[in-house]
């Protein structure tokens, strides 16, 4: 499939491009429409995406790739409540499911919500993959939210061993430096993420 081939090389605009005329023609083609959907969220596009995933879903209403893409087409396009069911839905089917589980339990975090669930959700990811850095850096940040900076700590130092460029590990590590009163060191992991991530306009600002 070339468009899928597009994705794996991150050209999203070539991948929409074939796609769309693949899924001209063959509507009924399922997986024509996910990996579209799949090129639309990576392409930032999410409002398009949750229509061509939705559509996918009539074939297929329980495949779980077609619902942890379209829970995450509604998080980017900031329909949270959507999302979130999408996300509920797919455990449902597959309760196991590493990815839905830490990212379900992430956006808890991120919004200092059901924090308990959040933490069994991304514990139960990490037996799976504990190596994951994605994974140990969603831990450690629950922890955050939860005022356990003890366990934050030892869990975001581990993450950023594990996945040192990635610039959301680093950002945590800055705010739970502050956090600590350790305002040199954070200033340097906030400086450390901004050379990873230059759009962050959080941390420029």
């Amino acid at each position: 499939n070339l468009g899928y081939l597009y994705i794996k090389m991150e050209d999203y605009p070539e991948a929409q491009a074939v796609l769309r005329e693949g899924l001209n023609k063959f509507p009924y083609e399922p997986n024509m429409a996910f990996f579209l959907g799949v090129a639309l969220v990576r392409g930032g596009k999410p409002e398009e995406a949750v229509k061509v995933l939705k559509k996918a879903l009539e074939f297929k209403p329980d495949d779980v790739d077609y619902l942890f893409e379209l829970g995450v087409a509604y998080e980017r396009g900031g329909h949270y409540e959507e999302a979130v069911k999408t996300f509920r839905r797919l455990l449902r089917v597959d309760p196991d499911h590493a990815l839905a589980l830490n990212y379900l339990g992430y956006m808890f975090a991120e919004r200092g919500i059901n924090l308990q669930e959040a933490l069994e959700m991304i514990q139960k990811a990490l037996k799976q993959e504990p190596e994951n850095g994605a994974f140990l850096d969603s831990l450690g940040w629950v922890y955050y939210q939860m005022g356990k900076l003890e366990e934050a700590e030892r869990y975001l130092s581990e993450a950023v061993q594990k996945d040192e460029k990635n610039s959301v590990i680093w950002e945590h590590l800055g705010d739970l430096a502050r956090r600590l009163g350790r305002k040199e060191e954070a200033l340097q992991k906030w400086r450390r993420s901004l050379e990873l991530d230059p759009s962050n306009r959080k941390l420029r600002e």
